[in-house]
């Protein structure tokens, strides 16, 4: 990790090619005087006090490498089984509650509801009001978050996350998850809910390189996280037979209360 870190200082300004796809190493951003403190990924919340320690399925130092080495991460997720299972719960309590709005697209005064463009329905995760659940869940990013600043100098200050819910039969067109001139965001996250998922199912998220190409499929099967450089990578979310269910975050570089919610608000 030290030899990734030098690496990283060294290109810093210049082009690096990642897994055939052109990562201007600016995208990762400079180092910043705000950088968090390290959080021990294990402290005690009110999830674990009713449920147990957190089963941790991946661990950063393999998320921070794939990031480096390729740009993006796909396999198991920060999120242990029950974790998954609370969260889940969680997200279906509030569709039932009506509390999951439209999704729209666009940005400011030209936001608009675009269904055949993009079908989900969200939630934001609201940051001084968790539920044990979502501090849980967010001690374990904020971690991942501390080892990127670490290793490859994003930046990033805070998460921001929200719920997703695609009906059945809905997508999401090929976007990006960062306006051109809008670095605010620089690290995508999508941590899947879906519990016994079958590949007939659908629903895959597809992670492309600049120019459309097909670079990874990902079916959205509980257990799956992907993390990937919002600069960088455009992506699509394709219809499925059932609902879909995710946690979606992204990493930030300034105060999230400047983030536009209505233009930039999902991942996958």
């Amino acid at each position: 990790m030290h030899q990734c870190r030098d690496e990283f200082r060294a290109l810093r300004g210049r082009e690096v090619t990642v897994s055939k796809v052109p990562l201007p190493c600016a995208a990762l951003g400079s180092a910043s005087s705000q950088m968090c403190s390290a959080r021990p990924i294990h402290t005690e919340s009110g999830y674990e006090k009713r449920y147990g320690r957190i089963a941790v399925t991946a661990n950063n130092a393999q998320i921070v490498e794939a990031i480096a080495s390729r740009g993006y991460y796909i396999g198991p997720s920060l999120l242990g089984t029950n974790l998954a299972k609370a969260l889940r719960s969680r997200l279906l309590m509030l569709h039932r509650q009506h509390s999951l709005l439209a999704a729209q697209i666009g940005r400011g005064a030209n936001r608009v509801s675009a269904p055949s463009v993009r079908g989900d329905a969200i939630a934001w995760l609201n940051q001084e009001a968790l539920d044990p659940v979502e501090a849980s869940t967010m001690v374990l990013i904020n971690d991942l978050q501390d080892a990127l600043n670490r290793a490859l100098y994003i930046g990033a200050i805070g998460t921001e996350c929200h719920y997703a819910r695609y009906p059945r039969g809905a997508s999401y067109a090929s976007h990006m998850d960062r306006f051109g001139d809008n670095d605010l965001r620089v690290i995508s996250l999508v941590f899947y809910l879906n519990s016994r998922w079958q590949d007939h199912e659908g629903g895959e998220l597809h992670i492309q390189d600049p120019t459309g190409s097909l670079i990874q499929s990902v079916l959205p099967r509980s257990g799956t996280m992907v993390a990937f450089l919002s600069a960088q990578f455009p992506h699509a979310v394709l219809p499925a037979t059932r609902a879909r269910l995710s946690l979606s975050g992204w990493m930030c570089r300034r105060a999230l209360a400047r983030v536009d919610h209505g233009a930039l608000d999902a991942a996958g």
